[in-house]
């Protein structure tokens, strides 16, 4: 059985069910709320790891050479006790995330994050 999404579920709907105006409005009026529930929770989301990118730089840019996301985090009070919105403190799998959208690589040539592997060791710094 294939498996659908609640939008292609309702497309379906308005499509089976267009001379009935009532379940059509239902379905726009519900089509909009996932619009509305999926472009709020990734622009908080996005806005967060913006934020955390830019405290991640700079942090980078006091200590001046290539790191690893440990060290980053021993050597940055900052870091230490930054504290997501979702009240958690931020991890190693977290920063590693936030990162990895910027570092530089063939599909992201303008990155601005150096990512070499020593010795199965991630190292990070800022280009340039």
């Amino acid at each position: 059985m294939e498996k659908f999404t609640n939008r292609d579920m309702l497309g379906k709907i308005k499509g089976v069910c267009a001379n009935d105006m009532a379940i059509v409005d239902w379905c726009n009026h519900q089509l909009e709320l996932l619009d509305k529930k999926n472009s709020k929770a990734s622009n908080k989301t996005q806005v967060e790891n913006t934020n955390i990118a830019n405290m991640l730089f700079e942090e980078m840019a006091k200590i001046g050479k290539r790191t690893t996301i440990s060290e980053l985090m021993e050597n940055s009070e900052v870091i230490k006790n930054y504290v997501c919105e979702n009240g958690k403190k931020l991890t190693s799998p977290k920063i590693v995330a936030v990162l990895s959208k910027y570092i530089i690589s063939d599909t992201n040539p303008d990155g601005n994050v150096v990512r070499i592997v020593d010795k199965r060791k991630s190292y990070y710094s800022l280009k340039g």
